[in-house]
């Protein structure tokens, strides 16, 4: 399965556990929101709504390894993922920023994906040409 965890190497991570860890970052930002909130941030950064499995695996390995917290129901990014998230932060940036790769904290290599939503991934779009005099 993908997103699978091997404990033998705790530091395998996906693409796509980076796309939850910054749903996580921008659900709640420092505060934490809940799964819902989860949920819509990664519809809106990638345009795609998580598997189950994408989820779980995701909210799992990234708990076990420090990076988010679960309590109450809400989802916080911790440790590094926090300290990374505050140091944008106090330069200005929004937390969209997380997804800035030169900026974020590097936890998989970019693999292909599978679109799991039936949106179009990609969309065009021309600004009115101003007509004549």
């Amino acid at each position: 399965m993908e997103g699978s965890f091997d404990t033998k190497n705790k530091g395998t991570f996906t693409w796509t556990d980076a796309w939850v860890l910054a749903s996580v970052a921008v659900a709640g930002g420092l505060k934490g929101g809940e799964l819902k909130d989860v949920i819509a941030a990664g519809d809106l950064i990638n345009r795609a709504t998580f598997t189950g499995d994408e989820l779980r695996s995701g909210l799992s390995k990234l708990a076990g390894a420090g990076y988010v917290d679960h309590g109450g129901g809400f989802y916080v990014i911790a440790g590094d993922a926090r300290a990374a998230v505050e140091e944008l932060m106090e330069d200005g940036a929004s937390s969209f920023s997380v997804m800035l790769p030169s900026r974020s904290i590097a936890l998989c290599e970019r693999q292909p994906r599978r679109s799991t939503s039936n949106r179009s991934r990609s969309r065009t779009h021309s600004a009115p040409t101003p007509s004549g005099p």
